[in-house]
């Protein structure tokens, strides 16, 4: 999994807003990377980045398992 997101209100706009994180992830044996968007809450760059470490979690581990 791999991770690039906009967490400073200086690199924002109105196409991607702050808070938008891009993951990025491969399977083993798989030929294609699979890539999601989202737009993740919170006003810190720490909130964003705390939020987009959980999402790569449930990413590696659908379902909490």
């Amino acid at each position: 999994v791999t991770i690039s997101s906009i967490t400073r209100p200086k690199d924002g706009t109105d196409m991607k807003p702050v808070g938008t994180v891009v993951f990025a992830f491969a399977e083993r044996g798989e030929d294609a990377v699979n890539a999601e968007e989202k737009l993740l809450p919170g006003t810190t760059r720490a909130q964003i980045r705390h939020q987009a470490a959980l999402a790569a979690l449930d990413l590696l581990c659908p379902g909490g398992g």
